[in-house]
């Protein structure tokens, strides 16, 4: 057997190889479980490969050199995708994740069928999610439901109710993003009679795994006493939870961050939830607007940069000064 050079150790067993296999197959099924996304997936693979001392290059012959088995695949177009190992090349990287999906890997199904809704092309990318939705995979059942109840095309048949059963299958899996529209299927009553205390109990769940628009709607429904006693501390305590977030890493939606900080400037302004500081009400409205939102102007439009990270603003706070203050908000 050919051995695999990796770093300075030479690795001539086959069960060293699988093992090396296993791990990075692994580290790629946390993104089925929603626990990161692909560039923290791809961060992971790359602290993994560092803490061994291996060599990226000699990882990613491996893993090409074993690509008849059924995993490996996907694995291939992670390292062609973020360029681990060999120069970046998406071409390679869509095929590699054509070829898992062909193998019936639910997840790059799913990465398959997002590249064709990107491309505006939802008969295939229907045709992709429920390909992965029919294997109870949460990432297919989320993408299915959404493209069924957001989406008008010929072949995707508009049906609430479905929309309703396949996000609630998702969400019971602990699917971050289906947790929260769950919570909005039972605020709107999409699918399902409205139920307020329902949906904020979704909306609790994903909140407290870090989601921005939970966040903001956790925050709404204190402020409202929306499906939950009222309490305005606990409101102004979301707020600033939700307005911390800048990474986006960390924030599913620019607008959702703006959201935050604006409510949280709202309440500094009039001393709601907190004691009144205009001081600090004018700096989160500032970062606000350094983001890119214009919550100043009457104009509705919303401008954001058009390259690059959505997020790239120092933060006037540092994580440590935020900790200090929510630990110290009675809720």
């Amino acid at each position: 057997m050919a051995s695999c050079k990796i770093s300075n150790l030479e690795v001539y067993d086959y069960e060293s190889n699988q093992q090396i296999l296993r791990n990075l197959v692994e580290i790629f099924d946390s993104k089925n479980h929603q626990l990161v996304n692909d560039i923290q997936l791809a961060n992971l693979i790359n602290s993994w490969i560092e803490e061994n001392n291996f060599d990226t290059t000699e990882i990613f012959k491996l893993v090409y050199s074993n690509i008849t088995q059924i995993r490996t695949p996907s694995l291939l177009a992670i390292f062609y995708n973020f360029g681990i190992g060999t120069p970046r090349d998406p071409v390679s990287a869509f095929h590699w994740f054509e070829e898992a999906a062909n193998r019936h890997d639910p997840l790059s199904q799913c990465i398959i069928g997002q590249c064709y809704q990107d491309q505006a092309d939802f008969n295939t990318a229907f045709y992709w999610y429920k390909l992965s939705a029919t294997k109870n995979h949460p990432e297919g059942q989320y993408h299915l439901a959404f493209l069924i109840i957001y989406t008008r095309t010929n072949n995707v048949e508009y049906n609430r109710e479905k929309a309703f059963e396949l996000m609630s299958q998702a969400a019971l899996k602990n699917h971050l993003k289906a947790q929260y529209f769950l919570g909005n299927f039972y605020y709107d009553g999409t699918g399902i009679s409205s139920n307020f205390e329902i949906a904020f109990n979704w909306y609790e769940k994903a909140a407290s795994r870090g989601h921005q628009g939970a966040i903001n709607k956790v925050a709404e429904c204190y402020e409202m006493g929306c499906g939950t006693s009222y309490n305005i501390r606990k409101a102004f305590y979301w707020s600033l939870k939700g307005a911390s977030i800048d990474s986006p890493e960390e924030s599913f939606n620019n607008l959702d961050s703006d959201e935050s900080k604006i409510r949280l400037a709202d309440y500094y302004e009039n001393g709601i939830g907190t004691e009144k500081d205009i001081h600090q009400s004018f700096r989160w409205r500032r970062r606000a607007d350094e983001l890119g939102v214009a919550h100043w102007s009457d104009s509705s439009t919303i401008s954001g940069p058009k390259n690059g990270p959505a997020f790239s603003v120092t933060c006037l706070y540092t994580d440590a000064f935020i900790d200090v203050i929510t630990s110290q908000i009675q809720i």
